[in-house]
């Protein structure tokens, strides 16, 4: 495989890497999410965000650090909401879920092993 770019990781934070993933899982395009179909932390080009879209899954590098970082994004956004909402949250706890068993599985599908947590 060849070298990505320095950009593929150095300007991406954990809650941008969850929206692209949360966006393009519901099938927006990249060159809409470019041209500001979301809101990042900063603006991406079509081609950033090709380069991170697929280095997510593939680069094992950046695709271990992107999980365990996202994990800690959603898990910390679970507890925010939790605390600030006081109610029954097994319909967010069982997404969380959901999306934990998707990462792992795409992390053992590279032959990886799970993803382990705290």
């Amino acid at each position: 495989m060849s070298a990505l770019p320095a950009s593929v990781s150095s300007s991406w934070i954990p809650e941008d890497d969850l929206l692209l993933k949360n966006v393009i899982e519901t099938s927006a395009s990249l060159e809409a999410l470019a041209k500001g179909a979301v809101q990042f932390s900063r603006k991406f080009t079509v081609r950033e965000l090709q380069d991170r879209w697929r280095a997510l899954p593939y680069d094992p590098v950046i695709s271990d650090q992107a999980a365990a970082c996202m994990i800690e994004v959603e898990l910390s956004a679970s507890n925010l909401s939790s605390t600030l909402n006081k109610f029954d949250n097994s319909v967010e706890t069982s997404v969380l879920k959901g999306n934990l068993k998707a990462l792992e599985a795409r992390i053992m599908l590279r032959g990886r092993g799970p993803v382990t947590t705290m």
